[in-house]
């Protein structure tokens, strides 16, 4: 009567395990950055939303009119008073990108903006905030990259409280959008841009 396995089948085995995680470990982290990417796309839009709104009801007059002195920041540290930015689309990403402009010169390319941030959106309730309170619960926020109330890119896990969205006017609507590609240079103390999550 034979009991337990030979050496060669227990390697047969581990041969045949080993295979299979080989498969179904890659495919498995592919699909949970896709879930992640999904995420952070899904967030974007209701943050674009957001700001879509929030310009309908307080800002749609001031852009028609181009009133440059109702942008928040500037493109540059010049002190300029109109901000236009210029949407194009990369060709590599297909992403909407943003290039800001101190003057217009060609109404046709380039729109008149209002920029705020991410966290002005929560702030102005046009959105929510991912997780609240966190000081208030034993944490200390003790520096000026600690939040309290926080939105998170679910990719990176980092804090896009001051990543920038532009409201701009073109063609009788209003339009929102989500500066990712400078959102995603991680800086310490840099406004405009991701923070490490110091407190998670």
């Amino acid at each position: 009567m034979k009991k337990g396995f030979t050496l060669v089948e227990l390697l047969a085995v581990i041969v045949i395990i080993g295979l299979l995680m080989t498969i179904a470990i890659p495919a498995v982290l592919k699909i949970s950055g896709n879930v992640k990417d999904e995420s952070y796309n899904t967030k974007i839009k209701m943050i674009t939303n957001g700001a879509v709104s929030y310009g309908d009801v307080i800002k749609r007059e001031k852009l028609i009119n181009r009133v440059g002195k109702e942008v928040v920041g500037q493109c540059t540290a010049s002190g300029v008073q109109e901000q236009w930015i210029k949407i194009s689309q990369n060709a590599n990403t297909k992403e909407a990108e943003v290039e800001c402009k101190d003057s217009n010169p060609d109404a046709d390319v380039l729109y008149p903006a209002y920029r705020m941030t991410v966290e002005d959106l929560a702030n102005a309730k046009e959105i929510s905030f991912d997780e609240t309170d966190r000081c208030k619960s034993g944490s200390k926020c003790t520096t000026g990259s600690d939040y309290d109330n926080v939105i998170k890119n679910p990719v990176s896990g980092n804090i896009i409280n001051k990543c920038y969205v532009y409201i701009y006017y073109k063609n009788n609507r209003l339009y929102a959008i989500f500066d990712k590609k400078t959102c995603s240079e991680v800086k310490d103390s840099t406004a405009g841009h991701e923070y490490k999550d110091i407190l998670a």
